[in-house]
């Protein structure tokens, strides 16, 4: 998350995409997208992603996704922006087009 401030993504929501992150509830505490519950969401898809942030303003997010699930974020609908990965896990800043 750090990795992602320093690039100018400091205040995006954080979305898990496939799987959560329990670290995520340190390092973006306040940005996780979260259930009615309070559990952190899981998305099951980029249409989800896409899905939320336009019911969401349209405002650019950060998605951590599983690294062999990576292939998702190359579809025409979407503009990812590689962040960085810590070997399991991939964070990326999406804008919807």
């Amino acid at each position: 998350m750090q990795l992602a401030a320093n690039k100018g993504f400091a205040t995006e929501k954080v979305l898990n995409l496939h799987e959560i992150s329990h670290s995520l509830e340190f390092y973006a505490n306040g940005r996780l997208v979260r259930n009615d519950d309070g559990r952190q969401r899981k998305f099951q898809g980029v249409s989800e992603v896409i899905e939320f942030v336009k019911r969401n303003g349209g405002e650019r997010v950060l998605v951590v996704l599983p690294l062999d699930r990576v292939s998702e974020m190359n579809v025409d609908s979407i503009e990812p922006t590689f962040i960085a990965d810590n070997g399991a896990l991939a964070l990326y800043a999406v804008r919807v087009r």
